[in-house]
Parts: C-alpha cells; sequence; structure tokens
C-alpha cells in the first residue's frame, strides 16, 4: 500500500489544526508540494477539486505514513469518505495521484478530493488554506476524533 498522503488543509503543519497533530505519532513530513486542482473554502475546512488547467494549484504538504492502513482508516472517518458504504453522498473520496514535490520532484500519493458540488465564490484565490485562513481571525478548526 502506497505510504505517502497529501494534505491541504486542516492536516498541513502550516495551517496548525488540532488534526495535525495526528501526524507527531503517525507520520513524518516529506516534502513541501502542489497538486494541479481548485480549493474551496467550505466552511471550517476546505475541499479539493481536480483540475486539467495547468494555472490551477493548490499548496500542500506530504506525510510519509507509518502504519497507512489504521491511518487511512482513522483519516477517511474524519474526511467522511466512506466509500459508498453509507446512504449519504462522501463528502470527499480518497484517491492516489501525482503532486509535484519541491524538493522530490514527481511524487504518488494519496489525496482527498471533495465529491460534493461547490461554488465558485467559494475558491481560495492562490490555492494556500494557510494563506486564506490569515483573513479569517475567528476560524475554528475542526478536531479529529481517534476513538476507534
Amino acid at each position: 500500500m502506497n505510504d505517502l498522503l497529501f494534505v491541504y488543509g486542516t492536516l498541513r503543519r502550516a495551517v496548525g489544526a488540532p488534526a495535525h497533530e495526528l501526524f507527531r505519532e503517525h507520520a513524518s513530513f516529506v516534502d513541501e508540494a502542489i497538486i494541479q486542482g481548485c480549493l474551496y473554502d467550505l466552511g471550517n475546512f476546505p475541499g479539493l477539486v481536480l483540475s486539467d488547467r495547468l494555472t490551477d494549484k493548490v499548496q500542500g504538504e506530504v506525510y510519509r505514513l507509518f502504519t497507512p492502513k489504521p491511518t487511512l482508516d482513522l483519516l477517511d472517518q474524519y474526511e467522511g469518505a466512506h466509500g459508498g458504504t453509507k446512504p449519504w453522498p462522501a463528502q470527499y473520496q480518497r484517491l492516489q495521484h501525482t503532486v509535484a514535490g519541491r524538493q522530490h520532484g514527481r511524487l504518488v500519493a494519496w489525496v482527498y478530493t471533495y465529491a460534493l458540488a461547490v461554488k465558485e465564490e467559494q475558491r481560495v484565490v492562490g490555492g494556500d488554506y494557510a494563506v486564506h485562513l490569515r483573513g479569517k481571525p475567528n476560524y475554528r478548526p475542526p478536531s479529529i476524533d481517534r476513538r476507534s
């Protein structure tokens, strides 16, 4: 199983959300990276939609998961990615995609993409959620439930 994960929102160390604490125990930082896509502000978290346009870029980080399967299972719950096993639509889907690492070049990593509809006015200009949050001083990031 692929042990690389690309994160672009509340799991990034640059964002400083409680969910990032998971990576202190379960992963190690590999590289800063970008992915071809559009980022949307969905309230307390962002959503990534992949794009074919070369100018659409989202900033993120790549981590190596120490135990990929259990860590991804936990993150699937956090992200609302259930692979069609529930009677409601999944918020995110987890898939493998190529990202461009700053130090390591092209890497194939797991990434969570947003699966529901977005509005253009929700788009994060510049594709960097950490920078975007500087304009939201009352932002309260979600936490991750480790009881599973």
